[in-house]
């Protein structure tokens, strides 16, 4: 993906954490759009018509928690590029994120440089591991 192509990314979860960060990434990725979904659920029901190309998805979550969200969403497509994003370091999530394949595991982060970062490394396929 070139530099001016604008990337669809999808932040999913609730509470003002996600928001602040949806907010964020909008601030340090005003060429991209950035969409706010409000649960595991709603995620993995709405992905293929949102056809995000990265999704910051929140582990805990109330219903369909975020691990069973993205491992969803990757039986859909192998190639979604997913970060799990966590209020707290977890060895299991990072574990669990490993295991699955995923892009990354972000300790919630508001810093849009950061997350900025975040998105670059992503795009181009590495594996990105933050924890503050």
């Amino acid at each position: 993906m070139g530099a001016e192509q604008e990337m669809r990314i999808m932040v999913v979860g609730k509470g003002s954490v996600c928001v602040n960060m949806m907010r964020s990434i909008r601030k340090a990725s005003v060429e991209d759009q950035v969409l706010m979904i409000s649960s595991g659920e709603e995620a993995v029901s709405t992905y293929r018509i949102l056809e995000p190309d990265l999704i910051f998805m929140d582990v805990i979550q109330a219903g369909m928690t975020g691990i069973e969200s993205a491992r969803s969403i990757r039986e859909q497509n192998r190639n979604i590029k997913i970060v799990l994003v966590s209020e707290y370091f977890n060895k299991e999530f990072l574990m669990a994120a490993r295991r699955m394949d995923l892009n990354g595991y972000l300790v919630r982060t508001t810093d849009s440089s950061l997350l900025r970062q975040v998105v670059k490394d992503v795009e181009v396929g590495k594996f990105y591991l933050f924890m503050s």
